[in-house]
């Protein structure tokens, strides 16, 4: 199964060059070894920056109409090389792309899970507690391990459940943008 790691950090930053970016090498310690096979870079960020939107989204509700009072997705236009070096701005420049998480987000996204493991725990007995597919399904239903992940300005990664549990505070507005991207494979 192929998936993504998304970079997302507090403030805007324009140059791929800059060591806040992540690479391959990033994801060597760790990473590599206890959750995939490989990583690598042969993605497309526009994509995968949809896709990501597509998940945010999702998580929130499935009409349209709802989206937008949860999470913000913007993505600046495409530019061509020649346009970027017309006015100066050299390829290596990441164009702006960010997530605006609204004060309503944390608790849309964990709502429906909340309803899942409700469900999944009502009348338990020990031999559902103890058979190890139904103790899978509550650890998915409280963090899905084999989803997307997040590293932030620090490199160390976590699952998108982990980052909206970790980086986002219910009430609160907040912005994240998008640094890189990773393919993985587990």
């Amino acid at each position: 199964m192929h998936s993504r790691i998304y970079q997302l950090l507090p403030e805007y930053v324009p140059d791929k060059t800059s060591d806040m970016i992540m690479t391959e090498g990033d994801m060597e310690d760790g990473f590599v070894s206890n959750i995939s096979d490989y990583v690598s870079t042969d993605c497309n960020r526009v994509e995968d920056f949809g896709w990501l939107s597509s998940q945010l989204r999702s998580a929130v509700g499935d009409a349209p109409e709802s989206w937008d009072k949860h999470v913000t997705c913007y993505y600046a236009e495409e530019i061509t090389p020649e346009a970027l070096a017309s006015v100066g701005v050299a390829e290596n420049v990441l164009l702006e792309a960010y997530f605006v998480f609204r004060s309503t987000y944390k608790e849309e996204y964990f709502r429906k899970r909340l309803e899942a493991f409700m469900n999944l725990t009502t009348n338990l007995t020990i031999e559902r507690f103890a058979d190890s597919l139904f103790v899978y399904n509550i650890e998915q239903c409280l963090d899905a391990s084999y989803s997307s992940y997040i590293t932030g300005e620090d490199k160390s990664y976590q699952t998108l459940d982990c980052f909206v549990r970790n980086e986002l505070e219910f009430g609160k507005e907040c912005k994240f943008w998008l640094g890189s991207t990773l393919d993985y494979h587990c």
